[in-house]
């Protein structure tokens, strides 16, 4: 009998160690699951930060132009514009007047132009009215008084030499006649000096004033006068003249 009690006594002591060991297994898996769950809350924000990290070291050529074209600012404030408006017409206005001034010192101040204010058909056509009007005249000044005859009449009704002296019954001008070397030569000279006092010079060599711009006539001579009729003066031959007679 007392054989039999001291067995489930021991029966009892061995299913409560049973129930200790599994109450231990118990509390051990449960530490373990937590341990596991506070694991894998911190591995997302691992593998996030690595993912961070690999986003700013592209692999590839492409990739790296694109991440460089997205950090480049798309736009600028009104004030910006503006300020970068004035620096470059500043640089720009600079350059100009740098650039100006290097031509300026290179290039030679340019002289008065001449401007030649008759043809060669100017000088025909006169050369022909002295054939007819002086030609026989000794004074090579008072063949060009005629020459300044017809120029004053083209400076007074502002007309052409062609009109001048083709005007009916005004000078003794025919198409068919000579043009003679000696009196083209002198035609050249007067309408040069003529020229180049519209061009403003003074003192050309003028042998007629501007105002005298008839004239007729006598005895182998021809006698200028500053109005056709009535109260006129003739011309004295009183300012100098460049030619020898």
């Amino acid at each position: 009998m007392v054989l039999i009690k001291l067995s489930a006594h021991h029966k009892i002591a061995g299913i409560g160690t049973a129930i200790l060991l599994v109450v231990l297994c118990l509390v051990f898996a449960t530490g373990a699951v937590s341990n596991n769950a506070d694991s894998a809350k911190n591995e997302p924000a691992s593998k996030a930060e690595t993912s961070v990290t690999q986003s700013y070291e592209p692999e590839t050529r492409d990739e790296c132009i694109k991440m460089t074209e997205s950090t480049i600012p798309t736009s600028t404030t009104a004030s910006e514009t503006e300020e970068a408006t004035d620096v470059t017409e500043v640089v720009v206005e600079t350059t100009v007047v740098e650039e100006t001034t290097e031509v300026a010192d290179d290039e030679p101040v340019e002289e008065d132009l001449y401007i030649q204010h008759y043809t060669e058909q100017d000088a025909i056509d006169i050369a022909k009215v002295l054939y007819h009007e002086c030609r026989g005249v000794p004074s090579k000044t008072e063949q060009a008084c005629v020459a300044w005859t017809i120029l004053n009449r083209v400076d007074c009704y502002d007309s052409t030499v062609y009109s001048v002296v083709r005007s009916p019954n005004q000078f003794a001008f025919y198409e068919s006649a000579p043009v003679w070397d000696e009196l083209l030569d002198l035609a050249h000279d007067v309408l040069d000096r003529w020229s180049r006092e519209k061009n403003g010079e003074t003192n050309v060599g003028r042998v007629l004033p501007k105002e005298y711009i008839y004239f007729e006539g006598r005895n182998g001579h021809n006698y200028f006068r500053d109005n056709y009729s009535g109260s006129y003066n003739i011309w004295d031959y009183s300012l100098e003249s460049p030619y020898e007679s």
